[in-house]
Order: C-alpha cells, then sequence, then structure tokens
C-alpha cells in the first residue's frame, strides 16, 4: 500500500474517532437539539468524504467493500446543500455505518 494512502486511512480513522466521541452517549433527539454537535457531524463528515478523494485508485477498487463513491457523495451533499441535510439520516449513518467503516479501514492499515 502506497505511503500516502496509508497516512489517508490514518487521517480519516482520527476524523471517525472525533465524530464517535463527540456523539456517544447521545440519543436522537439530543443531537437534533443541538447545533453544535449536529455541525461538528456534518463537517467531519466532509472532511471524511474528503479525504476519501485523496485514496489512490488502486486501493478503492481493491476494496469494493469499503462504499468509497458513497461516502465522497455524502460529502457533496454536504458541501452544496448543508441546508438541505436530513441530520435524522445523519444520524443513523454515526451509529450503524460509521462503526462499519472504521473497522474496515483499521483493517487495511499495517
Amino acid at each position: 500500500m502506497l505511503t500516502k494512502d496509508v497516512n489517508t486511512l490514518k487521517i480519516i480513522l482520527r476524523e471517525i474517532n472525533y465524530l464517535q466521541e463527540e456523539t456517544k452517549d447521545l440519543s436522537l433527539e439530543t443531537f437534533m437539539a443541538n447545533e453544535g454537535k449536529k455541525r461538528i457531524a456534518a463537517m467531519t463528515l466532509i472532511n471524511i468524504g474528503e479525504l476519501t478523494r485523496h485514496l489512490s485508485t488502486e486501493l478503492k477498487q481493491s476494496c469494493k467493500d469499503i462504499p468509497f463513491h458513497e461516502i465522497t457523495a455524502t460529502r457533496n451533499t454536504a458541501v452544496h446543500g448543508y441546508f438541505a441535510l436530513n441530520f435524522t439520516r445523519i444520524w443513523h449513518t454515526i451509529q450503524e455505518s460509521i462503526p462499519t467503516l472504521k473497522s474496515k479501514l483499521q483493517k487495511l492499515l499495517p
């Protein structure tokens, strides 16, 4: 694996850890009522999506079980349509998809 990919994966994992730390112990209702936590979630997902764009094509092609296209699409939606974001959907992404993504990315690192 390219050194650049290893470094990028480590940064993505730091972003994931930050997102999980900032949203742990929150209920959906608490999250939805907390503008700061929603902004943290949106910005962190933007960061993750931007970082995935910098991973090599070879890495992305070798990891068909990781939805890189969808991650980038989420970033694009958040950047270009922030006021149309569905924060309930973001909450479910944080709770359901992010732990799986984290596990898969950790397995890629040497």
